[in-house]
């Protein structure tokens, strides 16, 4: 066989051969051989006689039984040999292991272990001869420290560092604890740094009820993240030792641990070809390695051994990254389904005795204990290419994260699996959260209350980050023209267009003067499973329904709503009983709804028939967008199951309910319906009866409802929520918020003048009520969001005076503004009746005229049955005004003011007005007591709410 060319990772490992000639009689002699070739198929060393001399400046003389070498220029003799089948063998010894020819044995324990160097390889399997593939960078060493302990926990070494690259997982960060006596090293990823604090008490809790002993000394550096931890060292006697600023040298145990387990974690991913956003996954299983490796400074024995004082196994190690099947039979669909599939070996679960598997085409993570591995086939190799730490943002690295094709089945099929593997009682230190690499042998407890939906193996959600990425990599198109252009988008349209013709929605009929002609619009929408995956496009065509007009296209608009409790009764009945539920969906529900009023559509845009193009739709059915649609749709199912004999509850309009012959109640919320009782084939003929009367889809059993995810389990239903919560806090910008074990605090107290207002309250109510839909299956945040919602709009004003600002008779110009929220609702500039000898008596006649206003917009608003538990306020400028308004020492400075001053004070007394200072520049009502200048008018008509026409709605000016 031709030898290898070798590549300059290979060159760098072999760039010579040092022969040492035994121990002899003959003189002492290194000989070396330079440019060295690699043959992988050859497991002898052969050397070149020619290039040996040249080399050496040797000669060679050979004969019948042996050779020798001999010195060029002086004839004496240097090395002897013997010859054995023909062949005349060196009897010299190699002293560089990275020339020796490797076996695929050898390679392979040499991925198992991370990569590690050829002396602690060395150590685990003696006389092994193996070398290392990759040469890591190594820092000059720092000086030796005179620190010792006597046993494990009494030094803690700590240090966070920041990955260049977002996780898929959102972690940027992760903190390391190394102890300082046995060199273990319990890693954490984390999303920032102020983690750190939590993770620490967690780590403490963990390993002082494991191991019995306490933490005496955390060494750190000068962090924020761990001088937050301060008062909690000190309330637990923990002595906090920190590195002089701009000394990493001084936490060097940290330091090292940190370069370590960088370069093993990076040469885990580069030989799997794996993406970088996978490291935290490498992190800790090179962790998870570099604990079982022997360490010099242990005496050749490793971290685990010295931890836990015995000898860890390795016959349970596999190649990171490398291709496996996990068992997966009890989660299939049905019978006929594979038991396997093919996934990426990620490293070992921290809390179960189980590998960790990850399906490339879907991003699932599987955790299972029977695995079968297949050592040499590593599926990102043939998937994605492995992504640079460089210029890349982390939508790019969940791009680069998605499969682009599938694995060959030839490669597959080469290769020999590997027998079913079953991993060692993995123990460990750590609970759930958070996801630590350091294993100690403790039960594992989940923190969690939530049911428990599978036992010795889990399958955990996809991640969503990838469904996001989906979602923005095809947006919904904004326009029609941009919709037409799209063939996925045009061939929806296309479809849905189709389905109204076939259903006899319309009929087409020449315009008439006296129809009132209703406009209609195409909605894009991307519609997801409840994991949050693609599912399909969807169009719609609305009419515009805002152009209807009551008693001539439409009368009654009443449609029921379903009740929570509703639900949740239906669903506790069924899991009692052991009933089973179905779900259903309506196909284009509001499209059969026959509708009893005329009404009159233009022709859908981008579909206006050619033969008349001028005709315009007489509605026979209910389309999107009417105001009456809901209930022509309600109609029309309400009357379908009365026929059946199926009775309305009176309780609930949405429940239907038959008994006699046949028990089954259906609970409908618009085109969603759920139908359950005690004989599944009645359920089962009432659906096909249903299908007859109208197209829907069978979706099977029920598992999602109202946004409301529903998994079977052993004990019942399990009810959640997970796509909305993640959805709720994608729109509040909390996805990288940190989780809270309760809903508020014990001592919370929120007062109106609390906080600071915000720009857009709309957003704060928007989130109040979705927090409310989110109570259907959270009863625990019940209190917090009634609490947050006790705050309604708030009635206030801003007034001013401009004192003797008419010079011609001095009276002065008082003016107000009144607000409902944000909303300027009532305002007024007027000269005052009499002239004011102060600007303090100019701006109290100012706050009497805008309290007089604020009573009468109450009394107007309770009158609307619109309560309000906050106290008007009134925002003035003058502190003098202000005192006055509370403060009765001023009274004889104003006796002729005597009316105003009592209805203001009284008012201010009795709780139900508040006077409030303001800056100057923050004093809206200036606007309206004297001419400004331009750059001021315009900053104050800005904070009061007065804008240009918005651009959106010039289009719609008959005369621009």
């Amino acid at each position: 066989m031709a030898p290898m060319k070798l590549s300059s990772e290979m060159a760098r490992a072999f760039p010579s051969l040092t022969l040492v000639q035994p121990t002899s009689h003959l003189l002492p002699k290194k000989f070396t051989l330079s440019n060295v070739l690699f043959v992988p198929s050859m497991h002898k060393n052969i050397i070149s006689a020619s290039k040996f001399c040249r080399h050496n400046k040797a000669k060679l003389e050979f004969s019948h039984f042996s050779f020798c070498v001999k010195d060029l220029h002086t004839g004496a003799p240097l090395l002897t040999g013997p010859t054995k089948d023909g062949v005349y063998y060196w009897p010299a010894s190699i002293t560089s292991p990275q020339a020796n020819v490797l076996t695929k044995k050898d390679v392979d324990l040499h991925h198992r272990f991370g990569h590690p160097s050829f002396n602690v390889l060395k150590q685990l399997v003696p006389f092994l001869n193996i070398s290392t593939i990759k040469d890591f960078p190594v820092k000059l060493p720092f000086g030796t420290s005179s620190l010792t302990t006597s046993a494990p926990l009494e030094v803690i070494f700590s240090d966070v560092w920041s990955s260049p690259i977002y996780s898929l997982d959102g972690y940027k960060y992760y903190v390391i604890f190394v102890d300082h006596f046995t060199k273990y090293i319990w890693l954490y990823p984390i999303k920032c740094k102020s983690d750190t604090t939590n993770t620490f008490i967690y780590f403490k809790a963990l390993v002082e009820k494991k191991f019995g002993r306490s933490i005496l000394t955390l060494y750190s550096d000068n962090g924020g993240e761990f001088q937050a931890l301060a008062s909690f060292l000190a309330t637990h006697g923990v002595s906090h030792l920190t590195s002089p600023p701009h000394a990493p040298e001084h936490n060097g145990y940290a330091e090292r641990r940190h370069l370590h387990i960088v370069e093993t974690s990076l040469a885990l991913l580069s030989h799997a070809s794996m993406p970088l956003i996978y490291w935290p996954h490498a992190f800790q299983t090179a962790v998870y390695l570099i604990n079982r490796m022997p360490t010099p400074t242990l005496n050749n024995t490793s971290p685990y051994y010295k931890l836990f004082g015995s000898t860890p196994k390795y016959t349970h190690l596999h190649n990171f990254g490398c291709l496996c099947y996990p068992w997966l039979r009890p989660y299939a669909s049905h019978k006929l389904a594979p038991c396997s599939i093919a996934c990426a070996f990620l490293g070992y679960s921290p809390t179960q005795h189980a590998y960790l598997c990850l399906d490339p085409t879907t991003n699932r993570l599987y955790s299972s204990r029977h695995v079968r591995f297949v050592e040499m086939v590593y599926p990102f190799s043939q998937l994605t290419p492995t992504p640079s730490s460089e210029n890349q943002s982390p939508d790019s690295w969940c791009a680069l994260s998605l499969p682009l094709t599938t694995l060959n089945p030839s490669s597959i099929e080469s290769s020999n699996p590997s027998p079913s593997t079953s991993p060692p009682a993995v123990a460990s230190t750590s609970n759930n959260p958070p996801t630590p690499s350091a294993p100690v042998d403790i039960p594992n407890r989940h923190l969690s209350t939530c049911p428990h939906l599978s036992a010795s193996n889990n399958i955990y959600k996809p991640i969503h980050k990838l469904n996001l990425l989906a979602q923005r990599s095809t947006p919904e198109p904004t326009s029609l023209k941009q919709a037409l252009a799209d063939p996925k988008w045009r061939e929806t349209m296309s479809i849905q267009h189709q389905a109204l013709i076939t259903n006899h929605t319309w009929d087409l009929v020449p315009i008439s003067p006296s129809q009132n002609i209703i406009g209609s619009k195409w909605v894009f929408l991307t519609k997801y499973n409840s994991d949050g995956s693609f599912q399909k496009h969807k169009a719609r065509l609305v009419a515009l329904g805002f152009h209807q007009r009551p008693g001539l296209d439409y009368n009654e608009t009443f449609s029921p709503v379903i009740k929570p409790a509703t639900v949740r009764l239906l669903l506790s009945l069924a899991v009692t009983n052991g009933w089973t539920l179905r779900q259903l969906d309506i196909n284009d529900a509001f499209l059969q709804g026959t509708l009893s009023d005329d009404v009159y559509m233009a022709q859908p845009p981008g579909f206006v028939d050619p033969e008349h193009p001028t005709h315009v739709c007489r509605l026979r059915k209910a389309i999107y967008g009417l105001k009456q649609e809901p209930r022509a749709w309600y109609t029309e199912l309400r009357t379908y199951l009365l026929s059946i004999s199926f009775i309305n509850s009176v309780s609930d309009t949405s429940l239907f309910i038959q008994k006699g012959t046949k028990t089954l109640f259906v609970l409908v919320y618009v085109d969603d319906i759920i139908v359950t009782g005690p004989c599944p084939n009645e359920v089962s003929d009432f659906i096909s009866s249903l299908s007859v009367r109208f197209s829907l889809k069978d979706l099977g059993h029920l598992s999602y409802f109202l946004e409301v995810e529903v998994q079977t389990c052993s004990h019942g239903l399990f009810l959640s929520q997970r796509k909305y919560i993640i959805d709720l806090l994608a729109r509040a910008k909390m996805l990288d918020a940190k989780p809270m074990p309760t809903p508020m605090e014990s001592n919370t107290r929120l007062t109106l003048a609390m906080g600071t207002p915000l720009d857009h309250p709309k957003d704060y109510r928007a989130l109040v009520g979705s927090l409310q839909y989110l109570a259907l299956t959270r009863p625990d945040i019940a209190f917090a969001d009634q609490y947050i919602s006790q705050f309604p709009l708030k009635l206030h004003a801003f007034s001013d005076s401009d004192w003797a600002g008419d010079k011609t008779d001095y009276i002065s110009t008082g003016a107000y503004i009144v607000y409902l929220g944000r909303n300027p609702i009532s305002w007024s500039s007027k000269k005052q009746c009499s002239v004011s000898r102060s600007s303090t008596e100019a701006e109290y006649r100012a706050i009497a005229q805008a309290a007089s206003e604020l009573a009468w917009l109450g009394n107007i608003m309770l009158e609307l049955g619109i309560s309000s538990t906050t106290t008007p306020t009134i925002y003035c400028d003058n502190i003098g005004a202000v005192n006055l308004s509370s403060n009765p020492v001023f009274h004889s400075r104003m006796k002729h003011l005597a009316i105003d001053y009592y209805f203001i004070w009284e008012k201010v007394q009795a709780g139900a007005l508040h006077v409030t200072p303001v800056v100057n520049d923050d004093q809206l009502a200036d606007a309206l007591t004297k001419p400004l200048s331009r750059p001021r008018l315009h900053m104050l008509l800005s904070k009061i709410g007065l804008t240009s026409r918005p651009s959106i709605l010039r289009g719609h000016d008959k005369n621009p």
